[in-house]
């Protein structure tokens, strides 16, 4: 009968937790939030370049594949394409083109922002090769946050 009379007891509102102290805690837990959100921001952007350099560097491995077996590097157009499609690769690659082409995915990479890598042959910094580019978080060229092949 003991167990029964100490589930019955009253509630007494000394027990509880006051409006201020909830208060109190909510502003303290946004304080930490607040100041803590800029920083894991900042890594997952980090970790999105990280990315983007190594997409730029496994598209770089196929392009140079390409031209070991080919003699040069795919012109602007059909650009990345001619990894995949024998037929963009142009006439003077037709025997030598590797079976199944030089990407794994055969289609056009994306960099980690979603966008297609940019790819100028001859390339303006690289005029012997070719230029390959990620616009970065922004989507536009020419700004700080690109990542390049140079």
């Amino acid at each position: 009968m003991k167990k029964l009379s100490s589930l019955n007891k009253k509630f007494n509102p000394k027990d509880a937790f006051t409006l201020i102290e909830l208060l109190a805690v909510l502003v303290i837990l946004a304080l930490v939030v607040g100041l803590a959100a800029p920083q894991i921001i900042n890594q997952l952007e980090g970790g999105k370049v990280n990315a983007a350099k190594t997409g730029i560097a496994g598209v770089e491995q196929s392009l140079q594949a390409f031209y070991l077996d080919c003699g040069y590097f795919p012109k602007s157009e059909p650009g990345l394409k001619a990894l995949f499609e024998q037929a963009s690769a142009g006439e003077r690659c037709q025997k030598k083109y590797k079976e199944g082409g030089y990407l794994k995915k055969r289609e056009v990479p994306k960099d980690p922002w979603g966008e297609e890598f940019v790819y100028v042959a001859p390339g303006v910094q690289n005029p012997s090769s070719f230029d390959l580019s990620s616009k970065g978080r922004d989507n536009e060229m020419g700004t700080d946050d690109d990542v390049n092949n140079w």
